[in-house]
């Protein structure tokens, strides 16, 4: 008699019970992406040039990511000079950025970006604590 009442549904409640762990199994993937420091202003030009960076691991390799704002009416090349400093050995280097922008446009370094922001992304060195860097920017022109 058990058999009889509960014989379908047993294996059709395994069956949605496996399902499930599975359908959860294959949706979880390790984030890819640890933000260490979140967006910062760096500083802004003369010419209206907004600059803004994090630090952040894109799956295996710390970097800093830069964001560029180009509020001005017209369109421009932004340069300036990224200098990054690992206060705990005081060791620091510097990255010479030029970078093209289209007026009243953002341009953001993410992970998986296309290859038009590479510039923009500066990979650290090893020993380089990535919740302790300074980073300072000094524009060019």
């Amino acid at each position: 008699m058990f058999l009889k009442r509960y014989g379908i549904v047993l294996p059709v409640l395994f069956f949605f019970l496996s399902l499930s762990i599975s359908l959860h199994a294959t949706s979880y993937q390790p984030k890819e992406e640890v933000v260490y420091k979140n967006w910062d202003k760096l500083g802004e030009s003369s010419n209206h040039i907004d600059v803004f960076g994090r630090v952040i691991k894109c799956t295996t390799t710390n970097q800093i990511h830069l964001m560029i704002f180009n509020e001005s009416s017209v369109d421009q090349v932004s340069k300036f000079v990224v200098e990054i400093t690992n206060p705990v050995t005081q060791q620091k280097f510097s990255k010479e950025v030029s970078f093209s922008t289209i007026k009243a446009t953002i341009y953001k370094a993410e992970c998986n970006s296309d290859a038009s922001t590479n510039v923009l992304k500066i990979d650290l060195p090893e020993g380089y604590d990535p919740t302790q860097v300074k980073i300072a920017i000094e524009f060019k022109s």
